[in-house]
């Protein structure tokens, strides 16, 4: 059923729309010309570790602020009231702990993946189970952020879902497949851009139609939609404060401390301290996008408050609340209504280009690193990106369909896989005595109880109570309505329609608890497992030979070197000279180009060291 508007796109609106693909698809044609002489896999999946802290701030905002969260967030606020909005606190702990816990030792370590530490600190069974369910997590998700976007599109405009599904998919496989990870940083700070502005125009509009902030805020008060302070210990509870600064934690902490997506973006940076600033940077970015959302769910129901859209047939979903309002109150300021649909599918092109290139790099790297030894390196993350996760992300967008709100589908996703995840990594950066085994037996155990607890919730259909709706001031022109004296949460005899949830057979408590606890339970029953069985089968002369790079900088403060450390930071250093040597040879063959008029450009302490002279002048002829 498609949505009851009046209103459609105009040419201008798919003007934008179709200059917002092309501009997508001419980046990645731009990154792979001036790549084309360069085709290592560090150069196409990590950018030689040449990017800036400003490309990669952004790109971490566009990867996981998506379609999802521009048109699940203000369905939530609408349904549920602002309980929601504590989130914002969890982000704060968030960064802090990716910064100073998981990062450093990712970075120290010099990795290609996150999951490349499992199999030094434990195993490759580990590292392979660890990625596998990455591999899952991911396309799971990117089937829903790819359904989200074409949803709004078909409902705004008729347009088939399952072409504007194929058109997301196709789209982002192409540029990403070909312009590495330079064509998806850069081509998410254009769509982050989109995003804002979609959001921005939508909103400003928005207040300016309901008469005002102080009035959508006493329309969302008389609707009982403004609720922050629930302290309820109940885990069946869906959203208290509790829920979004101490769970949300570990959800968010499963993205921003081990998933590839981020991690590969860090790992893009040359030191630790870039990675460290682009974080920060990146948290007001979450709060504000998040609380601009919410602002936009209130709104909405400040504009819809008194003839609900779903009780009233106009829509078949909640999720659609925001492209039906879209429609109906920016219909004649384009091309707003473009510019918002655009903006929609950015974020869904940023997320799925940012999957697709973690799970290639994850799929070479982690998984069939021995059987695509005969294939190149690129031609082996093209062929996994094209043949394996663009056409299974399209598939994966069909069981998005049947998963409920957009919102909370992705975040439960998040917490009944990245939860487990990041259990294991705990495990192995805090404590000496954890093996290979306590942390495979750790993660199956815990992957196996969250999934049990989430599959029930949704195979018995487990409902949260939502806020009161209203129908008794519908009319066929919903600014009329707006404008019209009713009061919201008026009572009259036709009013209110019922949003209790309906009495029900009995269902296991387990599967009534909050999916926002998914990532918790996880990452404790991991631990918990992993530390009891790592115990029963400990070897303790092995545990003395674990190098201390292996472990978070707050334990390896107490710990000493091992002759591995030590290895290795004799290797690393050497490394550093090796580059300071080339970036002194390349300036001389610029020079000798230029006829001899040479100009030093780096600062001394960039300069090959003293105690490589009599080495690196025999090597100048030879280089140059």
């Amino acid at each position: 059923m498609a949505t009851q508007t009046e209103h459609s796109l105009q040419w201008y609106d798919y003007l934008v729309f179709g200059l917002v693909l092309a501009f997508s698809g001419g980046v990645g044609i731009f990154f792979a010309f001036r790549a084309r002489r360069n085709t290592s896999q560090e150069e196409y999946l990590l950018a030689s570790k040449q990017l800036t802290v400003g490309p990669i701030a952004l790109s971490l905002l566009a990867s996981f602020i998506s379609a999802i969260t521009l048109l699940g967030t203000p369905s939530e606020i609408y349904v549920y009231g602002t309980q929601y909005v504590w989130i914002g606190v969890s982000y704060f702990f968030v960064i802090l702990a990716a910064n100073e816990v998981f990062i450093p030792v990712f970075h120290r370590l010099r990795v290609n993946t996150s999951y490349q530490y499992l199999r030094l600190r434990f195993h490759k069974c580990v590292q392979i189970a660890g990625s596998i369910s990455f591999c899952v997590q991911m396309v799971l998700y990117m089937g829903i952020v790819i359904y989200a976007p074409s949803l709004a599109l078909s409902q705004v405009t008729g347009f088939n879902v399952w072409i504007a599904v194929a058109s997301i998919g196709l789209v982002a496989t192409f540029y990403t497949s070909i312009g590495g990870i330079k064509a998806v940083v850069w081509t998410d700070v254009f769509q982050i851009v989109m995003m804002l502005t979609g959001l921005v125009a939508t909103l400003i509009r928005g207040i300016m139609v309901v008469g005002g902030f102080a009035a959508m805020w006493e329309k969302a008060d008389q609707g009982r939609r403004i609720e922050f302070f629930n302290l309820s210990l109940d885990p069946t509870e869906r959203h208290t404060v509790w829920t979004q600064i101490v769970a949300n934690t570990f959800v968010w902490l499963s993205i921003y401390g081990i998933n590839q997506t981020m991690v590969q973006r860090c790992l893009s940076l040359s030191s630790l301290r870039q990675i460290k600033i682009a974080y920060w940077i990146n948290m007001p970015g979450l709060f504000l996008l998040m609380l601009t959302c919410s602002i936009c769910g209130m709104t909405i129901f400040a504009a819809y408050g008194t003839c609900d859209p779903l009780l009233s047939g106009r829509i078949t979903a909640n999720d659609q609340l925001m492209p039906l309002f879209v429609m109906d109150y920016l219909h004649s300021f384009p091309p707003l209504p473009g510019i918002f649909v655009a903006s929609v599918f950015s974020g869904a092109l940023s997320t799925v280009s940012s999957g697709m290139n973690s799970l290639a790099s994850v799929t070479v790297n982690d998984i069939l690193d021995r059987a695509l030894i005969n294939y190149t390196e690129k031609k082996k993350t093209i062929l996994c990106k094209i043949i394996v996760y663009g056409l299974t992300s399209l598939g994966f967008a069909v069981l998005a369909s049947v998963m409920g709100p957009v919102l909370q589908a992705a975040l439960g996703i998040f917490g009944m896989v990245g939860g487990p995840l990041l259990g294991v990594f705990t495990l192995g950066m805090f404590f000496r005595v954890a093996n290979w085994k306590g942390a495979a037996a750790g993660h199956l155990v815990s992957q196996i109880f969250v999934f049990w607890i989430g599959f029930g919730y949704y195979v018995h259909g487990v409902q949260a109570p939502t806020k009161p709706m209203y129908t008794y001031n519908c009319t066929s022109d919903p600014e009329a309505g707006l404008n019209s004296s009713s009061t919201v949460g008026a009572t009259t005899a036709t009013s209110p329609a019922t949003t209790a949830v309906p009495s029900e057979p009995y269902i296991l408590p387990a599967y009534k608890v909050s999916y926002t606890w998914y990532a918790m339970y996880g990452w404790l029953t991991a631990i918990l497992v992993g530390l009891v069985v790592s115990l029963l089968t400990r070897d303790k002369e092995a545990e003395k030979n674990i190098p201390r790079d292996y472990f978070t900088p707050m334990v390896r403060h107490f710990m000493k070197p091992t002759p591995e450390d030590i290895q290795r930071q004799m290797s690393q250093q050497k490394e550093q000279q090796e580059l300071e040597f080339d970036k002194a040879v390349s300036i001389l063959k610029q020079d000798r180009e230029n006829n001899g008029k040479y100009e030093f450009e780096m600062a001394p302490a960039e300069l090959p060291s003293q105690s490589a002279t009599a080495e690196t002048t025999n090597g100048w002829n030879s280089r140059l």
